[in-house]
């Protein structure tokens, strides 16, 4: 259950992205690789661990969530895909504070690189039509790739997340599963 949680936090961080039109979300039609990296999304991946969820996923030390780098190098690859405003893409995710709290002397620390965004950055797409519900690491559910309305996609998502909560409160008692800000009752 805490990883489907923990996705939350990055689902609605690309939401927020996306409603400042910091992020498209049309990049979910190409597919993504969420095991390894290219350097330029590695680099964004370290720039996102400045924000203390993103250090539970990747980090053995912290959290029960062991090491899950699936929904961080996620959402970095949508990051790189939409060639967006990285001052102000991390601007909103400092302020929403969606990732958690910035650690500042973490991000002072990074060595400073230069990031290569193309509008050839999305890869071709498939000539076989590839099964949404493969999951390449256990307990991913992001999206790696919609054919189709990403909307309808999240809207069942959101249906059957819904239900998971529900379920998890009925066996676990009601509120433990620590106050879902996706879910609103």
């Amino acid at each position: 259950m805490a990883r489907y949680r923990i996705q939350e936090s990055f689902y609605l961080a690309m939401e927020a992205l996306a409603n400042k039109d910091l992020l498209n979300p049309g990049c979910l039609a190409y597919p993504m690789n969420v095991v390894e990296t290219t350097k330029d999304v590695a680099i964004i991946v370290a720039m996102l661990n400045a924000f203390t969820i993103v250090q539970s996923c990747t980090s053995t030390q912290l959290g029960l969530y062991g090491l899950f780098e699936a929904p961080v190098i996620w959402l970095a690859v949508l990051i790189h895909r939409s060639c967006s405003d990285l001052v102000k893409t991390f601007d909103l995710l400092v302020t929403t504070r969606i990732l958690g709290e910035f650690d500042e002397s973490f991000a002072n620390s990074l060595p400073a690189e230069k990031i290569e965004f193309s509008n050839n950055t999305l890869p071709a797409k498939p000539s076989l039509p590839l099964d949404h519900k493969w999951r390449p690491v256990i307990g991913f559910w992001l999206p790696i790739y919609l054919q189709g309305d990403y909307q309808a996609f999240f809207s069942l998502w959101y249906e059957t997340y819904s239900k998971v909560e529900s379920a998890y409160g009925n066996c676990m008692g009601k509120n433990s599963w620590g106050g879902s800000r996706l879910i609103k009752d």
